[in-house]
């Protein structure tokens, strides 16, 4: 008994290692965040001038120079309430938000949920439809139409729904509204998310979309 209790621990050491996305972020990403984790006191106290600047300006980049450097309209079209949008006009509109913030850093984990921009493409700009992607966008957008609360961890408020770091499929879930890229939250968890190679290589895209009876539609994009 001892001995498979042992042995069961060294296993659960081992998958906390190996899936520590959710903590320390990609292996290859701002050589602070590694640092601050496996460095002693002084080196990370002496990287931190140099991190902290370049955290800040890939913040305020990301607030500023992205918005005007994207091509693209800002809003995208409404769905059942106006100029209809399909699900595969909305992939694209979605694509289009990624190659409009391909220069920008890019960022894994929950929307402000802690500093997670990093500097590690893994992940496509432009991804390509996929059927079975859009069925298990569809089946979401449907369950949450129907008046069953989304499966997915809830940022700004339940405004927009958000999966788990470093899962597949990563989905995000929202209104056309808030799918603005104006909104930092939407930028984050869609258009330059990358898990930066902790997690999973993404390249595909689905969206489930569903009439929810009141002029507005609860849109799921998922990327798998």
């Amino acid at each position: 008994m001892k001995r498979l209790l042992l042995i069961n621990l060294i296993l659960t050491t081992l998958t906390v290692a190996v899936a520590g996305c959710d903590e320390d972020g990609p292996v290859d990403g701002y050589s602070g965040d590694s640092d601050s984790d496996s460095d002693s006191d002084s080196d990370s106290d002496s990287d931190s001038d140099t991190d902290s600047d370049g955290d800040t300006d890939s913040d305020s980049d990301s607030d500023t120079d992205s918005d005007t450097d994207t091509d693209v309209t800002a809003n995208p079209p409404s769905y059942g309430s106006g100029t209809t949008m399909d699900v595969h006009d909305m992939a694209d509109w979605v694509n289009s938000q990624r190659q409009g913030y391909e220069p920008h850093d890019r960022y894994w984990g929950i929307p402000f949920s802690n500093d997670h921009f990093h500097a590690v493409f893994t992940w496509p700009i432009v991804m390509t439809w996929d059927d079975g992607t859009a069925a298990i966008a569809q089946n979401e957008a449907d369950s949450i139409a129907s008046g069953n609360a989304p499966s997915l961890t809830s940022v700004e408020g339940g405004i927009i729904y958000i999966s788990g770091p470093c899962t597949s499929p990563h989905m995000v879930h929202t209104s056309e509204g808030t799918m603005s890229s104006v909104n930092p939250f939407m930028r984050m968890a869609a258009y330059y998310h990358d898990f930066g190679g902790e997690g999973p290589v993404l390249d595909k895209i689905g969206i489930g979309a569903s009439d929810n009876g009141d002029g507005s539609t609860a849109w799921v994009l998922a990327f798998n």
